[in-house]
């Protein structure tokens, strides 16, 4: 593209490609030991015998990355080599904006085929007319041959029904519990087992497809329709369940999978649960599951799941690696590109592949603009300021004006601090000269370019030590930059994007002013009153504890009364958990009971009222504090609630039951919905807050080694008793109902 004379027109460009584009990759693809890796796990794993793949690590493979790093790139890949086996039944979901219930019955069901999903029905048919004929003498010593033709498939099995005047209901009844077996779902079984004859083939797709049964389907006992997301599930892996058992090869290739389990900070654990069973699914039949997404919704997942398929990270490219991917892209007659400006686009893009061919194509349009034959590191910046900078510096003050006189601030604009530095925006806070600078600048592309901030966030510091700074960026940051601002000002820069620059705006302004008030105005009679409101919530949590431990203690009392005269004493209401249970709550009790404490502190604090009394009411004083205690009270009562249902479950399940030892799916399903639950609400309450307990004692100006070792083993003891306890509890029930 080349635009000469008059304005400059900034055409759209883009480098995203969709897993529904049929058009090949391969030539500009750069195999990079990621895409290699993957590649080598799927083709392992389609060149292996049916039920005896040696891929890695089971039959599914996770690939994550962040925006643009090649995950639709490399799924595109892994759709094309697994076309290479003629036998792979390849299914390929883009799953963005669609609920998995609408992707089932318009994609997956179109690309399995009614003709194929009959014909894999029909297999199990001409299975059990086979096995019935072999029951039968004349056929084992006289016609052997049409048992061995009906599991060949070269002969139609109703029309041997039919011919030998074979008992079809009996057969439909056989195929029906035949398919029952296999799939474990009733209502599946019963459907694909009239799905082998020509009569009901028809109306069992359609039920298939997620329309109501028809009248015929429903006097023969289908009366379920696939409707919800779950149900979709649930067919999809009955039939990859069918063709498994067959030794058929399924690959199902999901891009953005993350998209099906809700929002991040909003994950729905029923499609959690679900896509989890998904995925066991295609690993115990043999199949294939590729799922693409970000890196942080693999971790909504259950550590049993990681520990079963593989896991692809995308990381970004070396100079190397960017050098041959622009290369690739380049047209005829556009100018080369250098390693050096290959390892430049690198660094202004952190190696992420889609933004390097944007600001290349950028750079080479510039370049073919100037004439020149050659890029260079000034074309690049050039085209970046360009391309990224399209307002003005006076239209980005006004727009900063606008936000901080609608949030009703007291500033100033145009503060000369000396002659040389000026800030383009003071906030001023409380009385004693506290505020919040906010300064301005172009993109930042090059070392040189920070300089001058650096020189105006140092005559802040100067000038007032405890203000807080706010960098704004007309433009864009290259990524090896964004963390020497983030060194100068403790925080990332904000960018200036009109669409969501108020919202990013008024966000770090007010968190920026919160720092103040805690800093400045920490001992306000206001700022005093939180503080005693939050601890007075925090003492009536403790005297609550405290009360409980008493009756408790009453009762072990009472207990030890009526042992030694020989009475009975009164069972508690709460139900037992077996010892293999109770050991995982009480060991997860013990380590936030050791982490989460400030008993220490505040004994401390009464015995050195002048040292570590002085530092207690310094700390009692810090928000990180408070969120400490709360998260360790928090955390203590949701494993304690998690406790008492489980044994509420466990008692549940053993009297329906009659204690004997046995735990049906829907009961399993029921178990793992609460371990889910737990889970999910666990992630919540950060684990790390609690540092501010474990890591920092008030009651001595420094630690000593053996402090120091006793709070790493009370941070590791934590670790490890909490994380994974949903699953260690799941494993526990489950055994100990199955006796």
């Amino acid at each position: 593209m080349s635009v000469s004379g008059g304005d400059h027109m900034d055409l759209p460009i883009t480098f995203t490609t969709r897993l529904a584009d049929q058009q090949s990759l391969r030539q500009i693809t750069v195999e990079t030991p990621a895409f290699r890796s993957a590649l080598d796990y799927v083709t392992t794993y389609l060149g292996g015998s049916p039920g005896h793949s040696p891929a890695e690590a089971g039959r599914a493979l996770a690939v994550v990355g962040d925006y643009g790093s090649g995950k639709t790139h490399l799924a595109i890949g892994i759709r094309e080599t697994s076309a290479e086996f003629p036998d792979a039944k390849i299914l390929a979901i883009d799953a963005s904006q669609r609920r998995f219930g609408y992707l089932y019955r318009n994609t997956i069901l179109d690309m399995l085929g009614k003709a194929d999903v009959r014909d894999l029905v029909t297999d199990y048919f001409s299975e059990v007319v086979a096995s019935t004929l072999d029951e039968i003498q004349i056929f084992r010593t006289v016609a052997p041959g049409i048992a061995a033709g009906l599991r060949e498939r070269t002969i139609d099995p109703e029309k041997v029904v039919a011919s030998l005047h074979l008992s079809a209901p009996a057969l439909q009844n056989d195929l029906r519990r035949r398919l029952r077996t296999e799939v474990e779902y009733a209502k599946f079984g019963r459907a694909l087992a009239l799905m082998a004859t020509d009569r009901y083939a028809d109306a069992v797709w359609e039920w298939l497809s997620g329309e109501p049964p028809a009248e015929e389907l429903r006097a023969l006992g289908v009366r379920d329709r696939i409707a919800s997301d779950l149900d979709a599930y649930d067919a999809l892996s009955v039939l990859t369940f069918l063709y498994g058992r067959k030794n058929r090869r399924v690959v199902l290739i999901v891009d953005e999978y993350e998209k099906l389990l809700g929002h991040p900070g909003e994950w729905n654990v029923s499609s959690v649960n679900a896509f989890e069973q998904l995925i066991k699914v295609f690993i115990d039949v043999g199949g294939l599951l590729v799922f693409c997404g970000m890196p942080e919704s693999l971790y909504k997942l259950p550590q049993s799941i990681h520990q079963r398929i593989g896991i692809t990270r995308l990381s970004p490219l070396t100079a190397d690696e960017t050098l041959r991917l622009l290369r690739k892209r380049r047209s005829p007659g556009q100018p080369d590109v250098s390693l050096e400006i290959a390892d430049y686009i690198r660094a202004l893009t952190g190696g992420v592949p889609r933004m390097s061919l944007t600001l290349h194509r950028r750079a080479v349009d510039l370049a073919e603009e100037q004439g020149s034959e050659l890029i260079t590191p000034a074309i690049v910046r050039a085209a970046v300021r360009r391309h990224y900078e399209r307002a003005s510096m006076d239209y980005l003050l006004a727009a900063i004006r606008r936000l901080i006189e609608a949030g009703g601030w007291d500033f100033h604009t145009d503060v000369m601090l000396d002659e040389n530095t000026t800030i383009d925006f003071w906030l001023s806070r409380g009385e004693g000269g506290a505020g919040v600078a906010v300064l301005t600048s172009s993109s930042l592309l090059r070392a040189e370019d920070v300089e001058g901030l650096r020189e105006q966030i140092e005559a802040v510091r100067v000038a007032t030590p405890s203000a807080e700074i706010i960098v704004v960026v007309n433009g864009y940051v290259s990524t090896t930059l964004q963390g020497a601002i983030s060194h100068l000002i403790g925080r990332q820069p904000v960018v200036f994007d009109e669409a969501r620059f108020g919202d990013d705006f008024r966000t770090v302004t007010h968190n920026a002013v919160r720092r103040l008030d805690r800093g400045e105005r920490g001992y306000t009679l206001e700022s005093l009153s939180r503080n005693l409101e939050r601890l007075s919530l925090q003492q009536s949590s403790t005297q609550s504890m405290l009360e409980a431990l008493s009756g408790s203690v009453g009762s072990l009392h009472s207990s030890l009364a009526a042992r030694a005269t020989g009475e009975e004493a009164p069972r508690s209401l709460a139900p037992a958990l077996p010892p293999p249970v109770a050991e995982h709550f009480d060991r997860a009790l013990a380590s936030v009971s050791a982490l989460g404490t400030i008993d220490a502190g505040l004994r401390a604090g009464f015995a050195d009222p002048a040292g570590a009394g002085a530092r207690l009411r310094r700390r009692l004083a810090s928000r990180e504090l408070f969120e400490a205690v709360g998260v360790a009270v928090l955390l203590r009562r949701l494993v304690e609630t998690f406790r008492d249902r489980v044994a509420d479950y466990i008692q549940t399940v053993r009297l329906a039951g009659g204690h004997l030892p046995v735990i049906t799916r829907a009961q399993e399903e029921e178990l793992r919905l609460i371990c889910r639950t737990y889970e999910a609400t666990a992630e919540a309450l950060p684990l790390l807050r609690l540092d501010s307990l474990a890591l920092t004692a008030p009651s001595a100006p420094t630690a000593g080694p053996v402090e120091l070792a006793t709070r790493a083993r009370h941070r590791s003891d934590a670790v490890s008793a909490l994380g994974g306890l949903s699953q260690r509890v799941f494993e526990a029930v489950t055994s100990s109902l199955r006796g």
